[in-house]
Protein backbone atom coordinates (compact mmCIF):
# COMPACT_ATOMS: atom_id res chain seq x y z
CA UNK A 1 0.00 0.00 0.00
CA UNK A 2 2.81 2.40 0.92
CA UNK A 3 4.61 1.66 -2.38
CA UNK A 4 1.42 2.45 -4.26
CA UNK A 5 1.05 5.77 -2.49
CA UNK A 6 4.69 6.67 -3.17
CA UNK A 7 4.29 5.64 -6.81
CA UNK A 8 1.13 7.71 -7.13
CA UNK A 9 2.79 10.74 -5.53
CA UNK A 10 5.81 10.42 -7.80
CA UNK A 11 3.60 10.18 -10.90
CA UNK A 12 1.64 13.28 -9.87
CA UNK A 13 4.81 15.21 -9.11
CA UNK A 14 6.34 14.31 -12.47
CA UNK A 15 3.17 15.22 -14.33
CA UNK A 16 2.84 18.49 -12.48
CA UNK A 17 6.43 19.37 -13.30
CA UNK A 18 5.89 18.51 -16.96
CA UNK A 19 2.73 20.60 -17.04
CA UNK A 20 4.41 23.68 -15.57
CA UNK A 21 7.52 23.35 -17.72
CA UNK A 22 5.76 22.74 -21.01
CA UNK A 23 2.67 24.87 -20.52
CA UNK A 24 0.76 22.62 -22.92
CA UNK A 25 -2.75 21.40 -22.32
CA UNK A 26 -1.97 17.97 -23.73
CA UNK A 27 0.13 17.26 -20.64
CA UNK A 28 -2.95 17.88 -18.50
CA UNK A 29 -5.00 15.46 -20.60
CA UNK A 30 -2.20 12.86 -20.22
CA UNK A 31 -2.33 13.42 -16.47
CA UNK A 32 -6.07 12.76 -16.44
CA UNK A 33 -5.57 9.62 -18.54
CA UNK A 34 -2.89 8.34 -16.17
CA UNK A 35 -5.04 8.96 -13.10
CA UNK A 36 -7.96 7.16 -14.76
CA UNK A 37 -5.67 4.24 -15.58
CA UNK A 38 -4.39 4.12 -12.01
CA UNK A 39 -7.95 4.14 -10.69
CA UNK A 40 -8.83 1.28 -13.01
CA UNK A 41 -5.88 -0.64 -11.59
CA UNK A 42 -7.06 0.35 -8.08
CA UNK A 43 -3.79 2.10 -7.27
CA UNK A 44 -5.20 5.62 -7.06
CA UNK A 45 -7.46 6.42 -4.14
CA UNK A 46 -11.16 6.39 -4.82
CA UNK A 47 -13.61 8.43 -2.85
CA UNK A 48 -16.44 6.45 -1.32
CA UNK A 49 -19.74 8.01 -0.43
CA UNK A 50 -19.93 8.98 3.20
CA UNK A 51 -22.75 7.65 5.29
CA UNK A 52 -24.82 10.28 7.00
CA UNK A 53 -24.13 9.91 10.71
CA UNK A 54 -27.03 8.82 12.86
CA UNK A 55 -28.44 11.47 15.20
CA UNK A 56 -28.74 8.73 17.82
CA UNK A 57 -25.98 7.16 19.87
CA UNK A 58 -25.51 3.65 18.52
CA UNK A 59 -24.37 0.57 20.45
CA UNK A 60 -21.22 0.60 18.32
CA UNK A 61 -20.49 4.16 19.43
CA UNK A 62 -21.06 3.23 23.08
CA UNK A 63 -18.62 0.35 22.72
CA UNK A 64 -16.16 2.63 20.98
CA UNK A 65 -16.53 5.14 23.81
CA UNK A 66 -15.73 2.56 26.47
CA UNK A 67 -12.84 1.15 24.40
CA UNK A 68 -11.38 4.65 24.02
CA UNK A 69 -11.37 5.18 27.79
CA UNK A 70 -7.64 5.52 28.54
CA UNK A 71 -6.06 3.12 30.98
CA UNK A 72 -3.98 4.61 33.81
CA UNK A 73 -0.87 2.69 32.80
CA UNK A 74 -1.17 3.62 29.12
CA UNK A 75 -1.35 7.31 29.95
CA UNK A 76 1.56 6.96 32.37
CA UNK A 77 3.68 5.29 29.66
CA UNK A 78 2.75 7.95 27.09
CA UNK A 79 3.66 10.76 29.48
CA UNK A 80 6.99 9.09 30.26
CA UNK A 81 7.73 8.73 26.55
CA UNK A 82 6.59 12.24 25.54
CA UNK A 83 6.47 14.39 28.68
CA UNK A 84 5.63 17.63 26.86
CA UNK A 85 2.66 16.34 24.91
CA UNK A 86 -0.90 15.51 25.79
CA UNK A 87 -1.14 11.71 25.76
CA UNK A 88 -2.66 10.40 22.53
CA UNK A 89 -5.06 8.15 24.42
CA UNK A 90 -6.55 11.17 26.22
CA UNK A 91 -6.87 13.08 22.93
CA UNK A 92 -8.57 10.11 21.26
CA UNK A 93 -10.92 9.69 24.20
CA UNK A 94 -11.81 13.39 24.24
CA UNK A 95 -12.65 13.24 20.53
CA UNK A 96 -14.92 10.23 21.05
CA UNK A 97 -16.54 11.89 24.07
CA UNK A 98 -17.11 15.04 22.02
CA UNK A 99 -18.90 13.24 19.20
CA UNK A 100 -21.26 11.44 21.56
CA UNK A 101 -21.81 14.57 23.65
CA UNK A 102 -22.93 16.49 20.56
CA UNK A 103 -25.59 13.88 19.95
CA UNK A 104 -26.63 13.95 23.61
CA UNK A 105 -26.97 17.74 23.57
CA UNK A 106 -29.37 17.54 20.63
CA UNK A 107 -31.86 15.12 22.17
CA UNK A 108 -32.95 14.70 25.78
CA UNK A 109 -33.61 10.97 25.33
CA UNK A 110 -30.08 10.45 24.02
CA UNK A 111 -28.77 12.60 26.86
CA UNK A 112 -30.55 10.45 29.42
CA UNK A 113 -29.09 7.27 27.94
CA UNK A 114 -25.64 8.81 27.67
CA UNK A 115 -25.68 9.72 31.36
CA UNK A 116 -25.44 5.99 32.16
CA UNK A 117 -22.36 5.69 29.94
CA UNK A 118 -20.83 8.71 31.66
CA UNK A 119 -21.52 7.21 35.09
CA UNK A 120 -19.81 3.97 34.02
CA UNK A 121 -16.85 6.05 32.86
CA UNK A 122 -16.62 7.95 36.16
CA UNK A 123 -16.75 4.75 38.19
CA UNK A 124 -14.23 2.79 36.06
CA UNK A 125 -11.26 2.36 38.43
CA UNK A 126 -8.93 1.23 35.61
CA UNK A 127 -9.42 4.48 33.68
CA UNK A 128 -7.17 7.51 34.03
CA UNK A 129 -8.44 10.12 36.48
CA UNK A 130 -8.42 12.94 33.90
CA UNK A 131 -10.74 11.00 31.62
CA UNK A 132 -13.04 10.16 34.53
CA UNK A 133 -13.17 13.84 35.52
CA UNK A 134 -14.01 14.73 31.90
CA UNK A 135 -16.93 12.31 32.04
CA UNK A 136 -18.18 13.82 35.29
CA UNK A 137 -17.84 17.31 33.84
CA UNK A 138 -19.79 16.27 30.74
CA UNK A 139 -22.54 14.79 32.92
CA UNK A 140 -22.95 18.17 34.65
CA UNK A 141 -22.93 20.02 31.32
CA UNK A 142 -25.71 17.78 30.04
CA UNK A 143 -27.66 18.25 33.29
CA UNK A 144 -27.33 22.00 32.87
CA UNK A 145 -28.97 21.76 29.44
CA UNK A 146 -31.57 19.21 30.55
CA UNK A 147 -32.52 20.00 34.18
CA UNK A 148 -34.50 16.77 34.46
CA UNK A 149 -31.13 14.95 34.40
CA UNK A 150 -29.64 16.95 37.29
CA UNK A 151 -30.45 14.20 39.80
CA UNK A 152 -28.55 11.67 37.65
CA UNK A 153 -25.52 13.98 37.52
CA UNK A 154 -25.69 14.55 41.28
CA UNK A 155 -25.97 10.81 41.91
CA UNK A 156 -22.93 10.17 39.71
CA UNK A 157 -21.02 12.84 41.64
CA UNK A 158 -21.97 11.26 44.96
CA UNK A 159 -20.71 7.86 43.74
CA UNK A 160 -17.49 9.29 42.28
CA UNK A 161 -14.23 8.98 44.20
CA UNK A 162 -13.12 12.14 46.01
CA UNK A 163 -10.08 12.64 43.78
CA UNK A 164 -12.30 12.75 40.66
CA UNK A 165 -14.64 15.30 42.24
CA UNK A 166 -11.58 17.30 43.32
CA UNK A 167 -10.25 17.29 39.73
CA UNK A 168 -13.64 18.51 38.50
CA UNK A 169 -13.60 21.35 41.01
CA UNK A 170 -10.07 22.31 39.94
CA UNK A 171 -11.16 22.31 36.31
CA UNK A 172 -14.13 24.53 37.08
CA UNK A 173 -11.99 27.00 39.03
CA UNK A 174 -9.52 27.23 36.13
CA UNK A 175 -12.27 28.10 33.66
CA UNK A 176 -13.97 30.59 35.97
CA UNK A 177 -10.87 32.79 36.09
Amino acid sequence: MQKKIILLGTVFFMLLTMFYLSGKKEVQSRKIAIVQKLQEEEIAPTYKERKTPSPFITEEEKTSFHNALPDKNDVKDQVAKYPHRTPESLISFAETLGVLSEKAFKNSNEAGQFMKELEDCVLDVTAHESARALCLSKAHQIAKKYPELQSAADETTSKAPKEIVHLLKKQRSIFKN
